[in-house]
C-alpha cells in the first residue's frame, strides 16, 4: 500500500479527462491514454463527473501534488487492471487503508462499476487477502484482492462487507 498517492490521484483524474475525449499534451498523458481517439481540448463532463474531479483536485491541493508529467511512467502497479474501472476510484491519503489477510467469508463479486449489472472484474474467494486504499461511494468500496495461492490480482467496485471476525489478521 506504499504507491504515491499523487500519482493515484492525477491517473484517477485524468482517466475522466481522457474518457472525455481530452487530447493531451504532457509526455506522461501521451504515454498512460491514448490520443488516437481524442476530440478536445475543453471537454464537457457529466455532473457526477465534474463532482469526482472536484474532490480530487481538492486532495490533491491538501497534499500539495506535483507529477513530473515529463516521464513516461506511473508507479501504480494496478494500472493495467484499473483502466477499465469506472467510475475511477478516489484515493484520500488522510483515510486509512485496511486490508483482510486470510479472508474466511463466503464468495464476493468485484465489478468493473457501480452496479451490479456491470461486467465482473474479480472473484474473492476463501484465502484471499483483501485491501482497500479508496473512498466509499454509495454503499460500494473499491478492492484489490490478491490469491495468494496463484498469484492472480483483481482489482474492482463491490457491496462486499469485510468485517474483522472473517479474517485470520487485519492490515491497518
Amino acid at each position: 500500500m506504499a504507491e504515491d498517492p499523487c500519482q493515484d490521484l492525477w491517473y484517477a483524474r485524468n482517466l475522466i479527462f481522457d474518457r472525455a475525449g481530452f487530447c493531451f499534451d504532457s509526455t506522461l498523458g501521451k504515454a498512460i491514454f491514448d490520443n488516437s481517439d481524442c476530440t478536445t481540448r475543453t471537454p464537457e463532463f457529466s455532473p457526477e463527473d465534474s463532482l469526482r474531479l472536484a474532490r480530487i483536485e481538492a486532495i490533491e491541493d491538501r497534499g500539495a501534488c506535483a507529477v513530473n508529467t515529463a516521464t513516461t511512467l506511473l508507479d501504480l502497479p494496478d494500472l493495467p487492471l484499473r483502466k477499465r474501472i469506472d467510475p475511477p476510484p478516489v484515493l484520500d491519503p488522510q483515510v486509512p487503508g485496511w486490508g483482510c489477510v486470510g479472508w474466511t467469508g463466503g464468495a464476493g463479486t468485484l465489478h468493473i462499476g457501480q452496479s451490479p449489472n456491470t461486467l465482473i472484474s474479480g472473484q474473492v474467494q476463501a484465502g484471499d487477502t483483501i485491501t482497500s486504499r479508496y473512498l466509499p461511494e454509495q454503499g460500494w468500496s473499491f478492492l484489490t484482492v490478491e490469491r495468494p495461492s496463484t498469484g492472480q490480482r483483481f482489482v474492482g467496485w463491490s457491496k462486499l462487507e469485510v468485517p474483522d471476525t472473517l479474517c485470520e489478521s487485519r492490515l491497518d
